[in-house]
């Protein structure tokens, strides 16, 4: 288990001005993950619970048109983080907003409008993307899903 020597912080986007919004602010946001132990006392639950901190007090906000780019080696978090931003996984703790709207719940109680305007590229198309459907199914998809064009426009929407 991989620990930094000394805790990192992430830089904070603070507004350049009083106008500039926040459209997403991340505070001390934390995301272990349990490692199961295989000693005998580990199997009969005796043993003391071990964790991969995936993801250690993520602080940052982002401001509305500018940009944020999540740097690291393979298997830092990074993806952890979006994951967990954007409702995929479950957070250990902290605190996430977008939009004014809190985040950090459960997101099948998350309003549809807000998951719309919340959503994630994935790093590797190959694997996240379905080889049955075409590349303007996949795109037309969400705009079916969550009614944001009509259904006879969608073709001309994708091309």
């Amino acid at each position: 288990e991989w620990q930094p020597s000394e805790e990192v912080e992430l830089p904070v986007l603070a507004a350049e001005s009083g106008n500039e919004e926040v459209i997403l602010e991340v505070k001390d946001l934390k995301k272990y993950y349990e490692v199961p132990g295989s000693s005998l006392r580990d199997v009969i639950g005796l043993g003391e619970p071990r964790y991969v901190k995936a993801v250690e007090n993520a602080s940052f906000n982002v401001v509305k048109g500018k940009t944020l780019g999540v740097v690291g080696e393979s298997g830092c978090g990074k993806s952890t983080l979006i994951k967990t931003i954007i409702g995929l996984e479950d957070s250990t703790s902290g605190d996430a907003t977008f939009m004014g709207f809190d985040i950090t719940g459960d997101i099948s109680t998350r309003d549809e409008t807000l998951i719309q305007e919340l959503q994630m590229v994935f790093q590797n198309p190959d694997s996240t993307m379905n080889p049955s459907y075409t590349v303007g199914q996949q795109i037309g998809r969400p705009m079916e899903r969550f009614g944001t064009v009509p259904k006879r426009e969608i073709r001309g929407e994708v091309i």
